[in-house]
């Protein structure tokens, strides 16, 4: 297993999709940011890295997201889990972040149809993330997360209202959210960053440096932290002729 594995397209079949990336200086910083932070990373056996390039997380597509994961969860992965569908991982989340819970309990909270319930929790059973007990549908196992650390990053050489926006965005699924630019900014850019709970990552002369860390959310922030981590573990247990 690659110590690091970069996500920039060619995972369709597993559920990744990634935009293309525009050309110009932005990129360039982009990848410069991506080249720098593999080198940094020092791995251990139950800590591995994969870089997701503007992959589609919603309706967004996130210039960079560094995921940190322990490969050993994803050992004796299901197959099943392969086919499991947006509302399928809502529905889990749902249930990780509230205990167990019946299904009229699903339909009535996320206003789910029951058939969709049903398939989504038979489907959830079958890939051994839920169980029936007599308290309804519950986690299987509280370690089915193998994602440690989601971190987004949006670049941007101007336009800071419109990037403090995009990294907001990224709140909704990433445990840390950060802005990347050129040069330090001014103290006002900074307090409104503070505000927001966004960190700041700048390239001077003397390579990259954090001006200002992130706030830190526990994972999974919502079911689109949950995406991230099935996409791993699908591209872990892929036969590597399969992956197109």
């Amino acid at each position: 297993m690659d110590d690091i594995i970069e996500i920039a397209g060619g995972y369709a079949a597993q559920g990744v999709f990634n935009r293309k990336p525009t050309m110009g200086q932005e990129y360039e910083l982009v990848r410069h940011y991506i080249d720098h932070r593999k080198s940094m990373f020092q791995p251990t056996s139950h800590n591995r890295l994969a870089v997701f390039v503007e992959p589609k997380v919603g309706n967004c597509y996130p210039d960079i997201v560094f995921v940190e994961f322990d490969p050993l969860v994803y050992d004796g992965w299901s197959t099943a889990r392969d086919n499991l569908t947006a509302t399928d991982l809502k529905i889990l989340y749902h249930i990780f972040t509230r205990g167990a819970l019946l299904g009229q309990d699903i339909v009535r909270e996320l206003r789910t149809t029951w058939k969709d319930t049903m398939l989504a929790t038979e489907r959830l059973l079958d890939a051994r993330l839920l169980r029936r007990t007599h308290r309804g549908w519950e986690i299987y196992h509280e370690n089915f997360c193998g994602v440690t650390r989601i971190e987004a990053v949006e670049a941007k050489l101007s336009a800071f209202t419109t990037v403090i926006q995009q990294a907001l965005v990224n709140t909704s699924f990433a445990s840390e959210s950060y802005v990347l630019g050129l040069s330090e900014v001014s103290t006002q850019k900074l307090s409104q960053l503070s505000q927001f709970g966004l960190g700041l990552h700048v390239q001077s002369c003397n390579g990259f440096h954090t001006v200002r860390e992130a706030k830190k959310s526990p994972l999974p922030v919502n079911p689109s932290s949950l995406h991230f981590n099935e996409w791993i573990g699908r591209i872990l247990n892929t036969v590597p002729e399969r992956v197109s």
